[in-house]
């Protein structure tokens, strides 16, 4: 079983309709059709042979992607960026849109505007997730892409799966009884295709009971999917439940309001048996034409209504494809019953063609007249042919002797060898409507291995296939085919005519022609018997290629149309007209007509009043524009982008912002100019790169002129070293603790080079508080102990002074050392720690406590007892008292010894060393 659910779009997806295809297109003031991106953007191959989106500019336009490529081709599975690298498209990575103006006919006969993939994608995972009566589908074919992610190996591409969701539905095995009814988790889905109806709503396990309970209309009928053979169930009518509804699918039917052109169904043969009865129950086979749910007897196409409990049965043939309802109602009594539906299988043609493309039915080597005759149809919907040329030929295909059947006819290569025709190994395809044959005439096709593909579209039908291959004819070829071997029109200053022939052996023409002046140009292309178009370009980088970039105007319109281009001024200079084909053969008359130009052609140059110049010196130039074009221009602007490291110094009524240089030079009449002085100083060395582009209001024909690049070489300085000396003295060597101090550090520069960005650091030592600091030059900062002195000319001296309170300590040590100078030093580094170098100065502080200078006082006094025994003999020992002194040999210890004074030994007296 298959369903066809249509999307906003093209309704049938076979044929392109401009604008109206699920994905965006814009024609962005053009006469083609194109793909439209994110963004207002167009898609393009870029270098790496990869898609991305880019600015509608005229030189992507002639390489962006049309619509009517993209139609029923798997290209579009590339359009995507794959900005993460993981090599899928993620759904924020595809270059094509919704497309918001898509409109088709809803299932009730009412519009719908607007394609909405997140809709689509929803409806498909209804789908791809249900089991409708045991049905389950098997494949989706659907050509938008950013849903073929949903599942990889059900969801697909097909040609002519632009406009609608191709479902393929299994059906459940035929035998269908009360058992298998009761173990069912059964999924309902409307009959409305609208894709806002379309749900899935699981019911709950169901017995035949309650069955029999809620299926008595057409509204709540079981359903009992596709029938294909014979399927036999059973029931039974009460007065409880007079009258139970069925719902089955006969062959594979689409929606009439969906078709359009002519159609063929497949007629089916339907017979139905109800036997087991006992009590009259009558039947009835019913189609609900208007799908309004109700039964009408207008709608009854066949009953059977036997007296008593006799068998009931309906015969019908050729009956058409669709929906179809079964009526068991109760006439008197109550009964069980056994209802036994038979659809014979479709008989199954001989088939003499393979089905698939490795087993196509090889025809060897064509080279005169061959006739296929065979079936296409519901059984068999495929048939392959492979034949091969052995030399270039004309061929011609014809498929006739249709009968109620319609067919596609496709010639082919698989030049991958992967077993499927792809969009870019198809060569031509024939889709004529109902019964008229299919013909695919080419010329010129090369020698090769070809494949014939017949498809059904509808119905069943015998066909004879007709294939003959001739000698091709190669007409006179008066223009060449490349660039280089372009037919040399010389220099054109008046209407030129030509005549030639573009077809697969001669695909396109080059013409080759000169303008020595500006001048306007109309070409046009008609006398077209297929389609043709026409491409006007200049290889301005002589490389014998018409890059992409170097297309100036294309015209593409489909079919014989002419095509014409006009351009309203072109320099002087050399270019080239390519007419190639588009698809089949035709002759084709060109002409080229010069016009009067329109338009202006401003330029920019740059003179410069000197060359190379020092860092730190200034430079002077001048921007010129000049108007070489035919027309007044209105509304010059020009604007120089500046290089990082200059400073405009001095102009003439131009305004900067930014680094960017403007300058309204108004109205520019033709052949007149306007200069622009600059003067810049610079601040950094090397090759300074600005950029200057002139625009105005009016068409320019020729944009290569518009802008300049120029560099400016700003060579850098050395500077001869400098020698920095310092030295460092203090005002008072011996302060006492509490005394304030003074460093002053001299810095000599002895040349001969200026020294910058000096400094010099002199941590202060922890037993000094600071308290001040002057410097002659820059200044001192004490809490990193750092001078920054700054820049200093050969032969300059600079002092700083660092005033400090002595805290503790005996002997302190102040060092100060330069640290940093952009020059060189001939005797020393700086930073270095070197104190045998001249950059680096110490003092040593002695700290004092009395009047006599280096003589301090003890630190430790000690008595060795505090009491003496009385009548202690004279000269005896009772204690000793010693001193302990910082100064060198000032530590001494006296003995204590026994008088011969008083006797009560009650006073003491040291004399020398006796007590």
């Amino acid at each position: 079983m298959d369903l066809d659910i249509d999307v906003a779009g093209r309704g049938d997806g076979n044929n392109y309709i401009p604008g109206n295809m699920f994905f965006k297109e814009n024609k962005f003031s053009t006469n083609t059709w194109y793909v439209e991106a994110p963004n207002g953007q167009v898609i393009i191959k870029n270098a790496n042979d990869k898609y991305e989106a880019a600015s509608p500019t005229q030189a992507n336009l002639a390489k962006a992607l049309k619509g009517s490529t993209l139609h029923n081709k798997t290209i579009i599975g590339q359009l995507f960026v794959d900005a993460n690298n993981n090599n899928q498209a993620d759904q924020n990575e595809w270059l094509i849109v919704d497309n918001p103006n898509a409109t088709f006919q809803n299932y009730n006969g009412t519009p719908k505007k607007g394609y909405d993939l997140q809709t689509v994608r929803t409806l498909i995972s209804s789908f791809l997730n249900a089991n409708v009566g045991g049905s389950t589908v098997t494949k989706v074919l659907f050509n938008d892409p950013r849903t073929w992610d949903l599942d990889t190996n059900r969801v697909k591409f097909t040609p002519n799966h632009n406009g609608h969701i191709h479902l393929d539905i299994k059906a459940p095995s035929a035998a269908l009884t009360p058992n298998n009814f009761s173990q069912k988790n059964i999924n309902f889905f409307p009959t409305s295709t609208d894709i806002s109806s379309v749900i899935s709503t699981p019911n709950p396990l169901v017995s035949l009971s309650n069955l029999t309970l809620l299926n008595d209309s057409i509204s709540n009928a079981i359903d009992l999917g596709k029938i294909e053979d014979n399927l036999t169930l059973n029931g039974n009518i009460s007065n409880t439940n007079p009258e139970i509804y069925y719902r089955f699918t006969l062959g594979n039917p689409v929606n009439e309001n969906q078709i359009e052109g002519l159609y063929f169904n497949t007629l089916r043969d339907f017979s139905l048996v109800l036997n087991g009865l006992s009590a009259d129950v009558d039947t009835e086979l019913i189609e609900d034409f208007n799908e309004d749910g109700i039964r009408q007897d207008d709608e009854v196409i066949a009953n059977s209504s036997q007296p008593v409990n006799n068998d009931e049965t309906i015969n019908i043939t050729d009956i058409n494809e669709g929906i179809y309802y079964i009526r068991i109602f109760q006439k008197s009594g109550d009964t069980n019953y056994n209802l036994s539906l038979t659809v014979p299988p479709l008989p199954v043609p001989p088939d003499n063609a393979g089905n698939t493309l490795s087993n196509a039915q090889n025809l060897g080597t064509l080279s005169a007249n061959l006739t296929r005759t065979d079936f296409i149809g519901e059984v068999d919907p495929d048939d392959y042919y492979r034949f091969s040329l052995a030399a270039l030929s004309d061929l011609s295909l014809e498929v006739n002797g249709l009968d109620q059947g319609d067919l596609i006819a496709t010639l082919g290569q698989d030049t991958n060898n992967d077993g499927v025709i792809d969009f870019d190994e198809t060569i031509a395809i024939s889709d004529a409507e109902g019964n008229d044959p299919e013909a695919i005439d080419i010329n010129g096709l090369a020698t090769g291995t070809y494949y014939v593909w017949l498809s059904r579209s509808s119905g069943n039908t015998n066909y004879n296939l007709n294939l003959s291959a001739t000698p091709a004819v190669i007409p006179p070829d008066q223009a060449g085919s490349t660039p280089s071997t372009a037919f040399d029109i010389g220099s054109l200053s008046s209407a030129s005519n030509f005549s030639d022939f573009v077809g697969n052996v001669d695909p396109e023409d080059y013409y080759r022609f000169s303008l020595a002046n500006v001048s306007g140009l109309r070409i046009q292309l008609d006398g077209l018997s297929a389609d043709a178009d026409l491409e006007l370009a200049q290889d301005t980088n002589n490389d014998g290629v018409i890059d992409s970039d170097e297309i100036i105007s294309t015209s593409d319109l489909s079919g014989t149309d002419a095509e014409v281009i006009d351009i309203s001024a072109l320099a002087a200079g050399t270019y080239f007209v390519r007419v190639h084909q588009y698809e089949g053969d035709t002759n084709y008359n060109l002409s080229l007509t010069p016009t009067n130009p329109v338009g202006s052609d401003l330029s920019v140059k740059r003179t410069d009043a000197t060359g190379a110049v020092d860092l730190g010196q200034q430079y002077t130039y001048t921007l010129t524009v000049t108007n070489n074009g035919p027309s007044t221009a209105n509304n010059v602007i020009l604007r120089e982008n500046l290089p990082s490291g200059v400073n405009v110094t001095s102009n003439n009524s131009v305004s900067v912002s930014n680094g960017v240089v403007t300058a309204n030079l108004g109205t520019l009449n033709s052949g007149k100019s306007v200069t622009v002085n600059l003067t810049l100083s610079t601040f950094i060395s090397g090759e300074l790169l600005s950029t200057a582009n002139v625009t105005g209001d009016e068409f320019d024909y020729n944009l290569s002129n518009n802008s300049l690049v120029s560099t400016k070489t700003v060579n850098s300085i050395t500077s001869p070293d400098a020698d920095l000396e310092l030295t460092q003295t203090v005002n008072n060597s011996n302060p006492r603790i509490g005394d304030q101090v003074t460093f002053t550090l001299t810095l000599t520069n002895k040349g001969p080079g200026t020294a910058t960005v000096i400094k010099v650091k002199d941590i202060l030592p922890g037993a000094l508080s600071y308290v001040s600091a002057v410097a002659d030059l820059g200044s001192y900062d004490s809490n990193t102990g750092i001078w920054t002195v700054g820049n200093m000319p050969p032969n300059q001296s600079v002092k700083l002074g660092i005033t400090a309170t002595v805290n503790s300590g005996q002997l302190l040590t102040n060092t100060a050392q330069v640290i940093a100078v952009d020059e060189g030093d001939p005797d020393s580094t700086p930073n270095n720690n070197n104190p045998n170098e001249d950059d680096q100065a110490s003092v040593i502080v002695t700290i004092g406590t009395d009047e006599t200078p280096g003589n301090l006082a003890p630190t430790d006094l000690t008595l060795s007892a505090t009491t003496v025994n009385e009548n202690v003999a004279p000269n005896t020992v009772i204690g000793t008292f010693s001193s302990t002194d910082p100064d060198t040999g000032n530590s001494f210890t006296y003995s204590l010894i026994a008088g011969t004074g008083d006797t009560d030994n009650t006073a003491f007296s040291i004399v020398g060393n006796q007590l």
